[in-house]
């Protein structure tokens, strides 16, 4: 999505957290992955509290986030809607216009926080979820020793207000 509206210098963003966040590297592989896919070149520099990044507590890390901003990044990635929603309120206080100067994503499809932006996101389908691990629950009651599955559900691209064209400098 962000690649479609001509960023090509796009970071990751994610919270340093005091126990490690196994979902938050997950969300990061997916990432890079699809910077791969689609040929766009990461830098280290534009990657937040990852691994060989800037690491730091949330005020440093949006610190550092305004920084790679002003230096080129057009677009962040969060790992999830909470980091988004401070990330946007982070940049706007250091004088960064979110979605013009700069766009960011989220992922879970949380409720937005009151006065919050639309958020450009990824919807978790929790109801599918639900339903597929309870069918799979019964399977394997009924079938206690049946083979292992490894089950994908898709989620949704939901769009918002937090993404927009990329600045042409950056084009």
């Amino acid at each position: 999505h962000l690649a479609q509206h001509g960023h090509r210098r796009i970071g990751f963003y994610t919270r340093l957290y005091p126990v490690e966040a196994s979902w938050s590297f997950r969300r990061y592989a997916a990432f890079m992955e699809a910077m791969v896919r689609l040929r766009l070149p990461v830098s280290a520099k534009d990657l937040v509290n990852v691994f060989p990044s800037h690491e730091g507590d949330d005020e440093s890390s949006i610190d550092y986030a305004a920084e790679r901003t002003r230096a080129g990044v057009t677009a962040w990635v969060c790992a999830a809607d909470h980091q988004a929603f401070t990330l946007i309120e982070g940049l706007e206080k250091r004088g960064i216009d979110v979605p013009s100067q700069a766009s960011v994503t989220g992922f879970d499809g949380i409720d937005l926080p009151a006065g919050g932006p639309n958020l450009t996101t990824i919807g978790i389908p929790f109801r599918e979820i639900g339903t597929t691990g309870t069918t799979r629950l019964l399977e394997r009651v009924q079938r206690r020793f049946g083979s292992a599955q490894h089950v994908l559900i898709d989620c949704r691209l939901r769009t918002g207000e937090t993404v927009a064209m990329a600045p042409t400098s950056s084009r």
